[in-house]
């Protein structure tokens, strides 16, 4: 699973610029979240919930930001 991971993010860092590629990749912690939920039966309190919710701000704001050229 490493290997593909490493190729898949190998990949994507030749599609995508850095500044952009970083924090999306910020995006796991969220799927980390709701696998742990999920499988696990991890509760997800409101602290989890506000830190998912900055964290997808976050991403979203490089996201929106305009680029320079």
């Amino acid at each position: 699973m490493y290997a593909v991971a490493t190729i898949l993010w190998l990949f994507v860092l030749s599609r995508v610029p850095l500044s952009v590629a970083y924090p999306a990749q910020s995006v796991a912690y969220i799927l980390g979240v709701m696998g742990a939920f999920v499988w696990f039966g991890e509760p997800i309190t409101v602290w989890k919930v506000l830190g998912c919710l900055l964290i997808m701000a976050g991403v979203s704001l490089i996201g929106f930001a305009p680029r320079a050229s």
